[in-house]
């Protein structure tokens, strides 16, 4: 009982969009910003839990892109946007010497412009059971990175983050959900083993409550 706890989950993600209609309901010129980071430290547990890998800024990722959007139904939506610049902050003295997480060893940001593509779906696959997929990729224009954060040659400049979820009603106030996300990015060295596949899943009930 005197173990530290653990943390599994961690993630502030906020979202912007805005679209002009081109297409009535289906074609939209859109301009969209996105930041990610986390709110608690995360640690290398496997090493011990003093090892701090990441924290609030460290890194967070702000994402803004001018594109366009096709919404053919109501349940899917693709977003391209070929003029999107991604800002990456490593707000550690720490981290930012190593050069964590793509930043040069030193710097604390890092400037890329490149192109997104943003995939969205959301589906009730059986009644009260809804089937929910992200698919976020993006590529950069400008840096002629030859090595990866492993010192070799990359083997995909592609960054994918890809989130999926089956969210189950079960009555007015309690769910089920299953949730699955899927990473790659070689700009960011693995903790553990060779591979830049990062892969996460997570079963939970939750109570949820709607404001009238």
């Amino acid at each position: 009982f005197n173990k530290k706890p653990l943390k599994t989950d961690d993630r502030i993600n906020l979202s912007s969009l805005y679209g002009y209609d081109v297409v009535k309901d289906e074609l939209y010129i859109t301009a969209n910003l996105n930041f990610q980071t986390q709110f608690a430290e995360g640690f290398d547990y496997k090493t011990d839990s003093t090892n701090k890998i990441s924290k609030f800024l460290a890194p967070a990722y702000l994402t803004i892109g001018i594109g366009a959007q096709y919404t053919p139904t109501q349940w899917f939506s693709l977003n391209v946007a070929p003029a999107s610049g991604r800002l990456t902050i490593v707000n550690d003295e720490k981290l930012s010497a190593a050069g964590a997480f793509g930043v040069t060893p030193g710097q604390k940001a890092r400037m890329e412009l490149g192109a997104q593509m943003i995939a969205n779906f959301n589906y009730e696959i059986f009644k009260n059971v809804v089937f929910t997929s992200k698919l976020v990729v993006f590529y950069d224009y400008l840096h002629a990175r030859k090595l990866n954060a492993k010192n070799d040659k990359y083997g995909c400049r592609f960054d994918f983050d890809w989130d999926n979820a089956i969210v189950m009603k079960v009555n007015d106030w309690l769910n089920c959900n299953l949730t699955a996300r899927l990473v790659y990015d070689e700009d960011i060295k693995p903790i553990e083993g060779d591979s830049f596949l990062q892969f996460k899943e997570v079963l939970s009930v939750g109570i949820s409550y709607r404001i009238p």
